[in-house]
């Protein structure tokens, strides 16, 4: 595990019903080069993965994390 992880930090905001996970130390104004999206079946949910020009995995995004959790509560 790089020191990346350990020292992960976690954003939510209500206004657009998101979680971020920052997994860099810092995120520098367009060093997301790229981002891969993950729909998540029948949760209305989804799951963004923001990578560096190198690969380098910097953030990860919920989006729909509220509904993501209820149904988490229901099962």
């Amino acid at each position: 595990m790089n020191n990346d992880a350990r020292n992960a930090q976690i954003i939510v905001s209500d206004e657009v019903d998101a979680l971020y996970i920052k997994v860099a130390d810092q995120i520098g104004e367009g060093e997301v080069a790229h981002s891969e999206s993950f729909a998540l079946s029948a949760r209305a949910s989804e799951v963004v993965f923001d990578l560096s020009a190198d690969g380098r995995l910097l953030g990860i995004e919920i989006i729909g994390i509220e509904g993501l959790l209820k149904n988490m509560e229901r099962s």
